[in-house]
């Protein structure tokens, strides 16, 4: 069996250099001036250093989106999310 990397999500051979797109979220795309995605260029790069080089500014992006969703989400939950996990109750027995 080969020991080959599997190829990062969003990375792509353009004209000899390697190009990394990164999504961004549907719900934070107004933070970013209503783009859809980032477009890295990595160089001209074998296989072999691009697919592990990827894997940084991909984290690094993931990990922005992320601290924008920690951002504004409202610190207090809603009362009915605040209850989980609910213990379970026996069910009563009916009579017939």
């Amino acid at each position: 069996m080969k020991d080959e990397m599997a190829k990062p999500l969003g990375l792509a051979q353009r004209g000899g250099s390697y190009q990394l797109r990164i999504v961004i979220p549907k719900d934070l795309r107004g933070h970013y001036g209503d783009r859809t995605d980032f477009r890295i260029s990595l160089g001209k790069l074998d296989k072999a250093l691009a697919y592990p080089l990827a894997h940084r500014p991909r984290a690094e992006k993931e990990s922005e989106f992320a601290q924008w969703v920690l951002e504004l989400t409202p610190t207090r939950l809603p009362r009915s999310h605040r209850s989980y996990p609910r213990p379970l109750r026996p069910r009563s027995k009916r009579s017939c």
